[in-house]
């Protein structure tokens, strides 16, 4: 998983590299049996913390589509996303 990741974090915003890494992830979901996946989820968000410049080539349609396969790779390897995707709160007085 950590080897797909890496491929995913060097594609600048593959479509086909998401696909390789959520299919998987959603193989490693089925094992009967807990994964170690720290090194994933770490390189997971370093993509979405990453990312936001290497998307605006995506058009309108393949941003709509990386974001949901990203969001579900996310899930996959345990990773909050909507606490991770959450606005953060306005201090007051800001």
């Amino acid at each position: 998983m950590k080897r797909a990741m890496v491929e995913l974090q060097m594609s600048a915003g593959s479509l086909e590299m998401l696909d390789r890494a959520l299919a998987m992830a959603r193989t490693l979901v089925e094992l009967p049996f807990e994964l170690n996946l720290w090194q994933a989820q770490n390189i997971w968000y370093e993509v979405l913390r990453s990312s936001k410049s290497t998307l605006n080539a995506l058009t309108a349609d393949d941003l709509e589509k990386w974001e949901k396969k990203f969001n579900e790779l996310g899930n996959c390897l345990s990773v909050d996303t909507a606490a991770v995707n959450a606005p953060e709160p306005v201090a007051a007085g800001d």
